[in-house]
């Protein structure tokens, strides 16, 4: 993707006149009143990064369009969007755009916010080669390397032992951190359909490890993903509710680069394991373009 170096916007209604122009998909899942006043979560000053964020938002809007029809676009993206409260909500909303339009270009048969009928809603359901999937996609930015801290005072890469004396020496690992996030995600599955969770982690450290450890326990955070086995007690996968979720995917999401999902974690006790035809077409979106 072209980069945007055309300088800070501060003003909103220059931010309005420039997201009308230059992302105008963006800009039509909008209600009248976000559209007259930009919601907290949109309200500038932006960089020239975040122009370049917007402008990716853009091009995934276009694609899904094509994969799933215009009104289910708006509808599913549209009300969520006009009330944005916060940056960090509109970049969840991005990445699940982001990994819906990835995944959309497999399958003929896509849909947005599919209920599970249970109550609940997936952010995507899918049909390939016959198999029906659904998609949740969590974004969790790790924010503890920016956040002012005591400099003496690290992370935890592994869980300590009840009464170590490590605790209190440290912040405790991210993975515990993952593990509080995604626990509840089983609900927002059906039961008996391939299930598959998206992570986008952005941190400088090791996402992958911290989301490893959070599904097979925290001490396989040291493990090499292909040598992982079955999941210890303290691992996501070993709760009997996770049985519902077939896979984790691990996922970057990049301005220039797109969406790929460099790590994939087989749940080895899923009630419906990821078909083979499956895993090789997410295969294909394992390397950035």
């Amino acid at each position: 993707m072209k980069r945007m170096r055309t300088g800070v916007i501060t003003d909103e209604t220059a931010a309005k006149t420039w997201l009308a122009a230059a992302c105008p998909r963006v800009w039509e899942l909008l209600n009248q009143r976000a559209q007259q006043k930009l919601p907290p979560g949109l309200a500038p000053p932006w960089t020239d990064h975040a122009k370049e964020w917007w402008a990716f938002a853009d091009a995934q809007i276009t694609a899904l369009r094509v994969a799933c029809g215009e009104q289910e676009v708006r509808d599913a993206y549209g009300p969520d969007l006009s009330r944005a409260t916060t940056a960090a909500r509109v970049m969840e909303l991005i990445s699940e755009l982001s990994v819906s339009a990835a995944l959309g270009t497999l399958p003929p048969r896509f849909r947005l916010r599919p209920s599970t009928g249970r109550g609940t809603y997936s952010d995507f359901a899918l049909e390939f080669a016959g198999v029906p999937m659904y998609g949740e996609v969590k974004r969790y930015e790790d924010r503890w390397f920016s956040t002012p801290r005591d400099p003496a005072r690290g992370r935890a890469l592994v869980k300590a032992p009840p009464g170590s004396s490590a605790i209190g020496q440290a912040d405790r690992p991210r993975s515990m951190d993952i593990v509080s996030k995604l626990r509840a995600v089983p609900r927002q599955f059906p039961e008996g359909t391939v299930n598959m969770l998206f992570v986008h982690h952005p941190s400088f450290g090791d996402s992958y490890r911290y989301v490893q450890a959070a599904l097979f326990g925290h001490e396989t955070a040291l493990v090499a993903p292909e040598a992982i086995g079955v999941s210890a007690a303290d691992g996501l996968f070993a709760a009997d509710e996770w049985r519902r979720v077939s896979a984790c995917y691990l996922t970057h999401i990049d301005p220039t680069h797109g969406t790929w999902f460099p790590v994939e974690w087989r749940n080895p006790r899923a009630d419906v394991p990821l078909p083979t035809k499956v895993r090789k077409a997410v295969a294909r979106l394992r390397e950035p373009r």
